[in-house]
């Protein structure tokens, strides 16, 4: 049996079980769903869209032969009760509940539980059919008699039309003068807001007799709607995103189009195959929980990442006056970093307990990173997650590559330096503070069997140790995020405003001390919050771990480069210098290092050009250019340019602002 053969056997089978009158709203409601899922459902070859378009084609010339009043007719007469059109024209395919994590968890429900559908009208027809975005191409697929055919049976009435148009309005203007909409509006005054007249042309045009010049009013005020729409987006990307705050705009456009879809049908023109692609492709989208959720992260990822790109900004070297800016400030985190591992490996040697020692340790980097960002020092581990942020946000504004592969050059001086800066102070400060104590106390920091713990947790020949390292670069990565999320936050909040502005702030401190607190709070808030996440995380992580019986570290290439100075200097003070454990443990940092920065990047840039919605093509082109740059001038990637080059530089727009 051919495939048309199977396809008439199971439509007159369909037939052949529809309830004959007086049946239950239960067998009415089967029915339904068998016949609805039928026609635009099934699977596999059957789901294709030519198999679709014949299924349609046999309904249609099943009730071109079909006398009025019997059989399919009769059923389908009985399903087109009063407004069984309205729910389809007013909800399908937008979202009916007021916040984001509520519409996904009613759709993820709907998928497997029909709970909508207690009453079979279309829309719950179009719910049980399973349909995908794609299948607005249905409405191409199919010939024009046949759904002259179906027209029909199918269309809505003036009422339903009516009905849903005042169900749409109402949900729009409700959106539109809402607190959370008006605050992001342009407009001065929220009496000024388009939706108040929207409101009051759409009365106007409706209730009367539908003139061309109430129309022409109506239609500018849903021009005014949609351009207060696109000010709402624009100011969210000046200011900063929220789930909440996109899905209350992205609601409000979808509601705006389809009264826009309404009204031309309301009006009487021709808009039948664009009102049924319309509705079959939203009832397809309806369906798709991970388009809903992850076109809402998208856009919050997208201002994170260029967030944490503005401050990526910061860590480009393009001349040798930055260059040596960049130097001094990692050469000042080296000493923080010195100071932090004196610290940490005092506090080892104490009998505190876990939960207080892993207390302890947050508090001593957390002091110490947040002494770095108030005093404007550089942690280099740190740069990889920033500057991948700024490097994919480049990609997207660019035409060309040549600048793309100078900012890398930049991304790379900047790392180089900083390095150095970092290391080659943090050892030597390291030495000089045990030397010092030596001198006072007459002992070294360490202990003979603690420089041996020090050499066993960096040392190359124990792999577990370098594997700790990548378990380092994901901290620092995730910090990059909490920092681009909080400085996200601060700029949706206006924090820095609220912190100068606040009251309390005017009465306890001052007026002045207040504005000076709110312009650290927009300088710092960021990169404090990603501080102090950092800090948590390695100072935390190992304590929950040991919980469960595994001995975890989080190795910091910098802070390790300090320890490994406190241990050196204690064997010279000891025993003497052990160069072969030595040469391992410094192995050791250097696998530390490269994770660190490495593990960080990737995941930064991966991150940053999904965000950004930034091709394979792009990344390869790119790659391409680096590697005949490096080919050419190697030094280029580690050394500023000459006195008199000057490295190009992005004229400055509005998504380059610089940030905290």
């Amino acid at each position: 049996m051919d495939a048309q053969d199977t396809t008439h056997a199971r439509f007159h089978r369909l037939l052949s079980l529809l309830p004959a009158p007086p049946a239950s709203a239960a067998d009415i409601r089967s029915s339904a769903q068998r016949l609805s899922t039928w026609i635009l459902g099934g699977r596999g070859l059957s789901r294709k869209r030519a198999a679709r378009a014949a299924r349609l084609e046999l309904l249609a010339a099943h009730l071109d032969s079909e006398p009025e009043g019997v059989g399919l007719r009769r059923f389908l007469k009985g399903l087109r009760q009063a407004d069984s059109c309205v729910r389809l024209l007013a909800e399908t395919g937008i979202p009916v509940e007021a916040s984001l994590w509520a519409e996904a968890a009613r759709r993820l429900f709907a998928r497997g539980l029909a709970i909508d559908v207690e009453d079979v009208d279309f829309a719950a027809l179009c719910s049980l059919a399973h349909l995908c975005p794609e299948d607005g191409d249905l409405v191409d697929a199919v010939s024009p008699r046949a759904w002259a055919s179906l027209a029909p049976l199918f269309s809505p009435t003036d009422s339903e039309v009516r009905t849903a148009f005042d169900l749409v309005l109402r949900r729009l203007t409700a959106l539109g003068l809402s607190r959370r909409a008006l605050r992001l509006g342009s407009r001065s005054e929220d009496r000024l807001s388009p939706f108040f007249a929207l409101d009051r042309a759409a009365r106007r045009w409706v209730e009367g007799p539908l003139s061309a010049v109430d129309r022409k009013v109506f239609d500018q005020a849903l021009l005014e709607c949609e351009e207060e729409i696109f000010a709402m987006h624009a100011r969210m990307q000046r200011r900063g995103v929220s789930t909440a705050m996109m899905f209350t705009v992205d609601q409000a456009e979808a509601l705006l189009a389809r009264l826009g879809i309404l009204t031309r049908l309301l009006a009487g023109e021709p808009v039948g195959a664009e009102l049924l692609r319309t509705l079959l492709r939203a009832a397809g989208e309806e369906r798709q929980l991970t388009a809903l959720v992850q076109s809402k992260l998208a856009r919050l990822s997208r201002k994170v990442v260029e967030h944490a790109g503005n401050t990526g900004e910061h860590y480009v070297v393009r001349n040798l006056r930055e260059y040596v800016k960049l130097g001094l400030s990692a050469a000042w985190g080296g000493v923080m970093a010195a100071l932090a591992a004196m610290t940490k490996l005092a506090l080892s040697a104490t009998a505190l307990a876990p939960g207080l020692m892993g207390v302890a340790h947050s508090l001593n980097y957390g002091v110490c990173f947040v002494v770095m960002q108030l005093s404007g020092f550089t942690l280099a581990s740190r740069q990889p997650s920033m500057t991948a942020a700024a490097l994919a946000k480049s990609l997207r504004l660019s035409d060309g590559i040549e600048e793309e592969v100078e900012l890398v050059a930049g991304i790379s001086r900047a790392q180089a330096v900083a390095t150095l800066g970092n290391v080659l102070l943090a050892l030597p400060a390291a030495v000089l503070l045990d030397f010092a104590m030596f001198e006072l106390r007459g002992v070294s920091l360490l202990r003979p069997e603690e420089v041996d713990h020090v050499h066993h947790s960096l040392t190359a020949l124990h792999p577990s140790n370098i594997l700790f390292g990548a378990l380092t670069g994901l901290f620092l990565w995730i910090s990059s995020i909490a920092a681009g999320w909080a400085q996200n936050w601060s700029a949706l909040h206006g924090l820095p405003m609220a912190v100068a502005e606040s009251p309390p702030l005017h009465r306890s401190l001052g007026r002045g001390a207040a504005a000076r607190l709110g312009r650290l709070a927009g300088r710092h808030f960021g990169g404090l919050s990603g501080y102090v996440t950092l800090a948590s995380l390695m100072g935390f992580t190992p304590l929950l771990a040991s919980f469960m019986g595994i001995g975890l570290a989080a190795p910091h290439v910098t802070i390790a480069t300090a320890s490994l100075g406190f241990a050196a200097s204690a064997q010279w003070h000891g025993t003497g210098l052990n160069w072969e454990e030595l040469f391992w443990s410094a192995s050791g940092v250097l696998g530390i290092g490269l994770l660190n920065f490495g593990i960080s990047f990737a995941l930064a840039f991966g991150l940053a050009l999904r965000a950004m919605g930034i091709g394979g093509a792009q990344r390869r082109t790119l790659l391409r250019g680096i590697l005949t740059a490096a080919a050419r001038n190697p030094l280029r990637f580690l050394l500023p340019p000459l006195r008199g080059q000057t490295a190009s530089r992005r004229p400055p727009g509005p998504d380059s602002r610089p940030s905290a």
